[in-house]
């Protein structure tokens, strides 16, 4: 929503279920950059038979190649944390988890009933699934 309704050309390498919404990954050629696209918002694409250009491939998205640590605590205003920690399997209190940085501000919806930061800018995402496509028109 952030830049209304457009046609767009982008070459999409990764799913990410982010327990509200899908979103694909993907290079945008009009922005010239990588970016995320929630699935729901994508009106009758087409697929294009175009091999992506290397500055367009998966490996050259920063925040996408780049691994952040989180560390997660069950939200201080539970009445009861231990379901948290046995559902995640905490040790501690807490759980340490390696997340791409591109879907790691995703973590406000689980972050606002479950956990909160135990250090600034720290979040959790559900897991990402990867997937190979060629380009897309959106």
């Amino acid at each position: 929503m952030s830049s209304g309704e457009s046609e767009r050309i982008i070459v999409p390498f990764a799913l990410v279920d982010t327990g509200l919404h899908w979103h694909v990954r993907a290079f945008d050629r009009k922005s010239g950059e990588s970016r995320d696209f929630v699935l729901t918002r994508i009106e009758a694409p087409t697929l294009l038979e175009e091999e992506p250009q290397a500055n367009e491939r998966p490996d050259n998205d920063i925040q996408w190649t780049r691994i952040v640590e989180l560390d997660l605590v069950p939200h201080p205003r539970l009445t009861r944390p231990e379901i948290i920690k046995m559902d995640y399997g905490m040790t501690d209190g807490s759980i340490r988890m390696r997340v791409r940085a591109a879907v790691a501000g995703y973590a406000a919806a689980l972050e606002r009933g479950c956990f909160a930061e135990s250090q600034p800018h720290r979040r959790t995402v559900p897991p990402v699934a990867q997937r190979s496509a060629g380009a897309v028109r959106r």
